[in-house]
C-alpha cells in the first residue's frame, strides 16, 4: 500500500504507513529498503543512512541493497571512507555482485582511481551486463581506451533494452564525436535532450555543441 501511494504521489499517506511498519515490525527487511530509498531520492542522505543502518541493525535477513544503500548514503554526505567499508562488508556477505563493483567503481572514480574504477565497473558489467548504470560507465572506460567498436556494441545493447535512459545516448553521443561521426553524434544528442531537462548537468555542453 505504502509502495501504491509513493507510485500515486501521495507520499504523506506512504511515509505514515512506512513509519508505522518500522515501528511495529522492524524485523522486516523491505520497510528499510523502501523508505531509505525514498530518504535517499529526496537526497536527505542522513535520513536515508539511518534508515539504512537501523535496517541492518535490526533484520535477520541481510540484504545487499541495504548495504549499497548505507554506502550510498555516506558517499553522498562526503563519507567515502564509511562509504568503502560498507561495501567491503557487502562484499564479504555478497561475493560477486555487480552492483557492489559498480558501487567500489564509483568511489574509486570518485577519488580519482581511475584505473582501479574501470577494473570495477568491468567486473560489474561481466556479472550483469543489463544494468543500465554498469553499462554507461564501463562503456565510458571503453571510450577512454579507444576502444570504440567494443564501446559502440556496449551502448547499443544498452540503447536496445534501456530506450528512455537520457544518459546512454548522451555517452553514445560523445563517442560518435570522437569517432568524427557527427550525423550520429547529432542524433543521440538530440535524442538526449528529449529526455531531460535544463537540470540535467551535460544539458548545455549539449546544447552548445548541437549549436
Amino acid at each position: 500500500l505504502a509502495i501504491a501511494y509513493l507510485q500515486e504521489g501521495d507520499e504523506e499517506q506512504a511515509i505514515q504507513i512506512l513509519e508505522k511498519l518500522v515501528i511495529y515490525s522492524n524485523t522486516w527487511s523491505p520497510i528499510y529498503m523502501v523508505l531509505s530509498d525514498y530518504y535517499y531520492n529526496k537526497k536527505a542522505y542522513a535520513l536515508a543512512l539511518d534508515v539504512a543502518t537501523r535496517g541492518l541493525d535490526k533484520c535477520n535477513d541481510k540484504l545487499s541493497y541495504l548495504y549499497i544503500q548505507q554506502a550510498k548514503s555516506y558517499r553522498s554526505t562526503g563519507n567515502r571512507i564509511s562509504a568503502k567499508q560498507a561495501l567491503n562488508r557487502a562484499n564479504n556477505l555478497f561475493p560477486k555482485n555487480s552492483d557492489i563493483e559498480l558501487w567500489f567503481g564509483i568511489i574509486d572514480y570518485d577519488e580519482k582511481n581511475f584505473e582501479s574504477a574501470c577494473k570495477h565497473f568491468n567486473a560489474s558489467y561481466d556479472l550483469n551486463n543489463k544494468n543500465p548504470y554498469t553499462i554507461h560507465n564501463y562503456s565510458f572506460c571503453l571510450i577512454q581506451g579507444n576502444q570504440y567498436d567494443l564501446a559502440s556494441d556496449v551502448l547499443m545493447n544498452g540503447i536496445a533494452n534501456y530506450p528512455s535512459h537520457a544518459h546512454l545516448y548522451f555517452l553514445n553521443g560523445v563517442l560518435e564525436d570522437y569517432r568524427k561521426n557527427d550525423l550520429a553524434a547529432q542524433k543521440s544528442w538530440q535524442t538526449y535532450l528529449s529526455l531531460v531537462d535544463e537540470s540535467d548537468p551535460n544539458y548545455r555542453t549539449v546544447l552548445f555543441k548541437l549549436s
